[in-house]
Formats: C-alpha cells, structure tokens, sequence
C-alpha cells in the first residue's frame, strides 16, 4: 500500500491496519518468510509514521532515533543489566520500558537490526545474553529457545545440525558449531531432575528478592529442562514426580505442572495438595493452574 493512501483511510481503520501488520510481521519472521517480512516491515513502518503525523505526539518514539546501530546496541546491554539488578520497586518497570525501547529502536531499522543482538548470545555477562536471547525470539525460534535454556553456559556453541541458522540467515554469526553434546543434552536423567529442582529454587528466591528478570530467566531455564527430560525416550519428564514431596513449595509446584501431560492424575493430585496447603503464594498459583485445567485454557502437552 502506498504512503500516499494511508492519508486516505480514517484514524480508526489505520490503527487496525497497524495492529493487523504488527502480527503479520511477527509471523512472516517466525515462518523465515524473509520476502513478505521485508514487504510488511516497510509497510508497518509507513503507517506509523502517519500515526505519528497525526498524533502530532511522541507516540512510539523511543528518543533513540538518532542514534547509530552500534549506539543503540550499547544501550540495549546497558538496559541489560540495569534491569535485571533491578529490586521490584516502580523503577524495575521503567527499566523494562527503556530496555524494550532499545529493542523497538533496532526492530524498526531498515533489515530489522535486531538481528545485531545475535552476536551478543556469546556475551561475557548472563544479563546481556539472556535479553539478546529474548529480544530474538521471532527472528530464530528454535536457535533463541536453545540459547535461553542453556543461557548460563559460558562456553555455548549452537549445535552442528537441528537449528533454524540458515533458514534465519545466520550463518556468518555462527560460523562455528559444537559437535559435542549441549549442556542439557550431556546431563543424565537424574542430573536433569536435580538442575529442574536448582532453578525452581532460584525461581523462588529471585521472587522473594522482587528480582523479576532473574525469576524469568530461571523460569525459562526449567522450561527447556523439562523439554530435554520430554524429548527422552518414553518422555522422562516422569523422572519429576520424585519432587512431589520436596520441602519448597515452588520446586512442588513446577513439578507437578510439568508432569500434568505423562502422569495426569498424580500431578493433579500434588496440585490439589498445594492448593489445600498454607504455601503461599504457590498455592494460589496450585489453585488457579487447576481452573485453569478444568476450563480447558490450560492444556498439557
């Protein structure tokens, strides 16, 4: 659609447009469709910058615009860290804002340059890595997902074969593999259990610090645990039930949420435990997990 016809459509319907195109980029990335991304990255932006026009306001703007690429980078790793230190109070959301401004700045560059937070997956600092795994996520779905799961290893290299690096386009970025198991892939299964135990602990204790990035980055860690534990044979996510009866509530809870798919009716039943019990706030959460499975918006794969 040409700019010039933007002018032509009512505040309302452009808006729309906006939305609609905002979920059709995320899609065209997420599928490498890299011919309709472009054509929807240029389009989506046009009719922002109508928006704006008539908005006649700082609507969307991130007050980075005249900043380089390699500017703009530096201020993405220095939101990183800023953020993740943060303690819970009303600064921790500014700081979540100001970092996704960094990540909006290089999305809307021409090319979408959040493909420069690639290299940052090798970064020194766990911070800096986990938010340029996160901010990635559509752009390299299984290779983003595989970072984050094995986020903490310093001396992690995509594997040899199973990722999206060509389909993304990345193999300049990543002209090195690892032939050797990944780190999840090395563990045993009873090693598995323990680092799935290890993360929910850390879980909980980031949240009673109010340390809101970190809960995440343990959350999403103990994700990609219980995805290696299910990609064994006979899906040994099983292996989780042992945890049932763990003395901390949130390592109780992950446990039986994990285990809902290949032992239903135990999981349900260390759910209704916890719910019943006086953890909180992991019981609240045992409860609502339970409705949440009853109306069928919750459902174990």
């Amino acid at each position: 659609m040409a700019s010039g016809e933007f002018a032509e459509m009512s505040d309302e319907a452009l808006g729309e447009r906006f939305r609609s195109l905002m979920r059709a980029y995320d899609e065209a990335c997420t599928a490498y469709d890299h011919a309709r991304a472009a054509e929807v990255h240029r389009e989506f932006y046009a009719v922002e910058d109508e928006l704006r026009r008539r908005r006649s306001d700082n609507w969307r703007r991130t007050g980075l615009e005249s900043l380089s690429v390699e500017e703009v980078v530096e201020k993405f790793k220095e939101r990183a860290m800023a953020y993740e230190e943060a303690d819970g109070s009303d600064e921790t959301e500014h700081l979540y804002d100001e970092l996704e401004d960094a990540v909006d700045e290089l999305k809307r560059r021409p090319g979408d340059e959040r493909r420069s937070l690639f290299a940052l997956y090798a970064h020194p600092d766990v911070r800096v890595r986990y938010a340029a795994a996160d901010a990635t996520r559509t752009l390299a779905p299984r290779l983003s997902k595989h970072r984050l799961a094995n986020i903490d290893d310093v001396d992690w290299q995509p594997p040899s074969d199973g990722l999206d690096i060509e389909r993304a386009g990345l193999a300049a970025v990543f002209p090195t593999r690892a032939k050797r198991p990944g780190r999840l892939t090395a563990l045993s299964v009873e090693q598995l259990v323990e680092r799935f135990a290890d993360l929910a602990l850390k879980r909980y204790q980031a949240a009673e610090h109010f340390e809101i990035a970190k809960q995440n980055r343990f959350i999403v860690q103990g994700w990609g645990v219980a995805d290696e534990l299910k990609n064994r044979s006979g899906d040994q996510r099983k292996a989780l039930v042992q945890l049932y009866s763990h003395p901390n509530a949130q390592v109780r809870l992950n446990a039986a949420t994990a285990t809902l798919a290949v032992v239903p009716a135990e999981a349900r039943k260390a759910l209704e435990d916890l719910a019943a019990s006086n953890d909180y706030p992991q019981s609240g959460e045992a409860g609502s997990r339970l409705r949440n499975l009853d109306s069928g918006f919750f459902k174990p794969t």
